[in-house]
């Protein structure tokens, strides 16, 4: 099903033996935009603590009971919060490096199914292998890779990434939606400002030549008239195929189903 990251963070994960904490963020690689780990805020049960868990770990997410089922134990979530990255950097200097780009915060929760979850320091970027598996239950399993790899980007800090098309900008990136069968970014959802009346409209990921993370900028080759001529979309309604199928219509542009 595809959820936005703000609906995502209506979510709460269940460990095996009890609730643990709720969606923050999720970081993706920046070549396939292929979601590696969602941002775990454990909040008044870890005050300050920040996981990093494999979406491969998380099982179907329970719409009516903003639930998400989670293989993994509380004490397995809490060991790792309490490790020597902490004694090495302290909280804040992890904080301070995840803020830049390519950095991750304080370790990994379950890098792969089945593997008992590692830390992982913050001394360097979390790079992702740009040569593995198309198949994202192979891409989870794969690890770092050394050359042209990509780094790990937030999704939360998207927003906001103005929207350039070749004819000027036309709005601005308020949220990513994710399809959570498999993982992927589908689609961003932009705040049109350039067309005769305010409204939200969808991006769909593969439509972006390219993004310029230094300038928070997108860029994308369709006119600035035909995107606010786009069909509006109510991020507060559940994205349906009918308005997929409008939107790729519109844009003259084949879907991926």
């Amino acid at each position: 099903m595809l959820r936005s990251i703000n609906n995502l963070g209506e979510m709460i994960l269940y460990a095996e033996d009890g609730e643990f904490g709720t969606i923050n963020d999720l970081l993706f690689d920046d070549q396939r935009w292929l979601v590696r780990y969602a941002v775990i805020d454990t909040g008044n049960w870890l005050p300050g603590g920040e996981v990093l868990v494999s979406p491969m770990l998380m099982g179907p997410i329970q719409a009516e009971q903003e639930s998400v089922p989670v293989a993994l134990r509380r004490d397995e979530v809490e060991r790792h919060l309490s490790g020597s990255i902490t004694e090495a950097m302290g909280r804040q200097r992890a904080r301070e490096r995840w803020e830049k780009p390519g950095s991750e915060p304080h370790w990994v929760a379950g890098a792969s199914r089945g593997a008992a979850p590692q830390p992982v320091a913050v001394d360097q970027p979390l790079r992702l292998d740009a040569n593995r598996s198309e198949k994202p239950e192979e891409a989870y399993e794969q690890g770092r890779g050394t050359d042209s790899e990509p780094f790990l980007r937030s999704g939360t800090s998207c927003r906001g990434f103005r929207v350039q098309t070749p004819d000027g900008s036309v709005g601005r990136c308020i949220d990513l939606i994710v399809d959570d069968d498999n993982w992927v970014v589908r689609y961003l959802v932009v705040q049109v400002e350039a067309g005769p009346e305010d409204k939200t409209v969808l991006l769909a990921r593969s439509w972006i030549d390219r993004v310029s993370w230094a300038d928070d900028e997108v860029h994308i080759q369709l006119s600035r008239d035909l995107i606010a001529r786009g069909p509006g979309f109510d991020p507060g309604q559940p994205l349906s195929r009918q308005y997929e199928e409008a939107l790729h219509e519109h844009f003259r542009r084949e879907g991926y189903w």
